[in-house]
């Protein structure tokens, strides 16, 4: 436990930064000429808090403090040792993910609003510029203090004092938020890190009342909230057994990835992380810890697979299915960025000709640097149905698709996948010496999903450190119906990476479980009820859009950039309608986000947050029933 002197000295430490008169100045605007309730908190309070969760309230302090002379206005000096660290992690996501006030996209550390931040150069992190005077570092949107979380008492005694003091709660794992609903200004968090238990069942039955005994025990994996996918997959393989999860390996299980509705490779075979979700334990925000499953608390249950993390409730742990050991087939096709196009005239006619006169509206490739990538995505939208069909996933991008399955065996594999390979190989013969040796193609066998996943993932990881806005939306079955709407998805694929290059084709979807679903409805190993917009289950792919920005980027130029995402995934709403878009992977402006993440669900989603949080005090942006006039989002443009 930290000494109470030093706890004393810790809580007043942000509070006496900068002169009074400074300080005020400062938070008047956010807060409607009001000073932010945090500010209003005695020491004596704060000492209180500190010891009901056992000493482990922390300061929050930006992640890249120490390489900063100023900090709010107070000279505090460099950190050198501090400071190198600081660099040499500062595109590492374990070590972000282990920092309390690290977001792995770093606007959510700065106030946007107000254009205060504490940032480094994510392509140079030792660029001198970032920390030259008269540039400090400002606390952002980083919480002022942290709950390093260990029993359910922490989040119960967090509870009550945001209730009765009014200080923002936020809750926070491992800062891979696209939204920042980890993050607030002014804020007390729940930082979820530490809770990294895993129990595997080779037989579970879900908690439930005497009496209740209609549910058949099933392999399954209890997970704490703090788990991430490495470490779950790292278990699966002791366990032998597999886990539904996510591409990036810091990625937490439990937490806004599962509740959000949780998308990754395995998907379309054996359904989304919501699907899968047997049993949570939870405090909601009454400050009850509650077991939701499907005979207990069913409403909660409901709202937890797919309604969005952090607003019904602190998940402390989720118990998983878990399906026996896998198989994988693995096709990577993958080219250089910028690719001339003298390979493009020795690739096969199906592939070239699906594209004609569609490249810059006079039938001339050679001079649309895309060109290629349309004749790419010509043929894997062309096959993407029979693809999905044969179970398999995909990540794609315009230079590079790997495809994954756990339902095909080896000879089936290379039968399924036979046009794309030859695509790539004759890419590579076609192009020139230089150029041939970057294309890359790959078949091949992994015992596990585990073996496969370590082999691919660096490769599918999230971009980090760095400032990043993003936007999606799903792609229907009927966008692949025909060679005319197949054709004006590519058109639209297209516009989207010209307005915003990095347009990413994710085929995670969970297509063919869903099929399954509805051929088996009596299944108990299978739970149709989940929260996630019901598009999920009709959709052939997800796609995303993203555009980024440094340290040093203007107001203007921010916007310029959430605009940037915006228009690009314009191409596809277009062809879509309203469409659907992944909750924790969507548009910061978003319209009609009720509808485009939730569909039909979004009114029995509100009843359900009425029901355990009348009184809002779980609330993050675009989240079911968010008040967005609250001060809790002052920071966002």
């Amino acid at each position: 436990m930290l000494p109470l002197h030093l706890f004393n000295h810790a809580v007043g430490l942000l509070a006496s930064l900068q002169p009074e008169s400074h300080r005020q100045a400062a938070f008047l605007s956010p807060y409607d000429s009001t000073t932010p309730p945090i500010l209003t908190v005695p020491p004596a309070r704060w000492a209180a808090l500190n010891a009901s969760v056992g000493g482990r309230l922390f300061p929050g302090v930006p992640f890249a403090k120490p390489c900063f002379a100023k900090y709010e206005g107070w000279e505090s000096g460099v950190e050198i040792e501090g400071c190198e660290g600081v660099r040499r992690g500062y595109g590492n996501e374990s070590i972000r993910t282990s920092s309390r006030g690290g977001q792995i996209n770093t606007q959510w550390e700065t106030c946007q609003a107000r254009s205060e931040a504490c940032l480094l150069d994510y392509v140079d992190p030792y660029n001198p510029e970032t920390v030259k005077l008269p540039n400090e570092c400002h606390q952002g949107s980083v919480s002022h203090y942290y709950i390093d979380v260990r029993i359910p008492g922490d989040v119960q005694a967090a509870l009550a004092f945001a209730r009765t003091s009014g200080v923002p709660l936020v809750i926070k794992n491992t800062g891979h938020d696209y939204k920042g609903r980890s993050s607030a200004p002014y804020s007390l968090a729940l930082w979820m890190h530490s809770l990294r238990e895993m129990k595997y069942h080779s037989s579970f039955a879900p908690t439930c009342p005497e009496g209740d005994g209609d549910h058949a025990p099933q392999q399954a994996v209890t997970l704490g909230a703090g788990v991430q996918w490495f470490e779950a997959y790292a278990f699966a393989e002791e366990k032998g057994i597999t886990l539904v999860g996510g591409a990036d390996r810091t990625v937490g299980a439990a937490g806004g990835w599962l509740q959000g509705g949780g998308h990754g490779a395995l998907s379309n075979t054996l359904g989304m992380g919501a699907d899968r979700v047997l049993e949570f334990v939870v405090v909601t925000p009454d400050g009850e810890l509650r077991i939701a499953n499907r005979c207990q608390n069913e409403d909660l249950f409901f709202a937890l697979r797919g309604g969005g993390g952090g607003t019904f409730g602190v998940v402390l742990s989720a118990t998983t299915r878990a399906d026996p050991k896998v198989t994988m087939q693995a096709v990577l096709v993958e080219f250089p960025a910028g690719m001339s196009m003298e390979g493009i005239k020795t690739i096969s006619e199906e592939a070239g000709k699906a594209d004609k006169n569609h490249v810059n509206g006079d039938g001339d490739e050679s001079n649309d640097p895309l060109a290629l990538t349309r004749s790419f995505w010509s043929l894997l939208v062309t096959h993407a149905l029979r693809w999905v069909e044969e179970g398999w996933g995909a990540y794609v991008n315009a230079n590079s698709a790997l495809y994954l399955t756990p339902a095909l065996g080896k000879e089936a594999a290379q039968e399924s996948m036979r046009e794309l390979v030859e695509w790539g190989k004759r890419l590579k013969a076609g192009a020139g010496e230089e150029e041939g040796k970057g294309v890359v193609v790959i078949q091949g066998e992994y015992d596990s999903w585990g073996h496969c996943y370590n082999t691919f993932a660096d490769a599918n990881s999230a971009d980090l450190g760095e400032p990043l806005a993003l936007a999606s939306r799903l792609i229907p079955e009927s966008s692949f119906a025909t060679a005319d709407t197949r054709a004006e998805l590519v058109d639209a694929l297209i516009a989207a990476e010209r307005d915003a290059p990095g347009v990413r084709l994710l085929k995670t979807t969970p297509f063919n479980y869903a099929k399954r679903l509805s051929s088996d409805a009596t299944s108990t190993a299978i739970n149709p009820e989940t929260a996630v917009n019901p598009a999920w289950r009709t959709s052939i792919i997800h796609v995303t859009t993203v555009a980024r920005w440094n340290w040093n980027a203007t107001r203007t130029q921010v916007h310029r950039q959430y605009d940037a995402v915006t228009r690009a995934i314009e191409h596809l709403r277009r062809i879509t309608g309203k469409g659907a878009a992944y909750v924790n992977e969507a548009d910061v402006y978003e319209k009609d986000h009720e509808e485009v993440f939730w569909g039909e669900h979004y009114a029995r989603l509100m009843e359900i947050k009425n029901k355990y949080d009348p009184d809002r005090l779980l609330d993050c942006w675009h989240c079911v029933g968010w008040q967005s006039g609250s001060p809790r989002f002052s920071c966002y443009l």
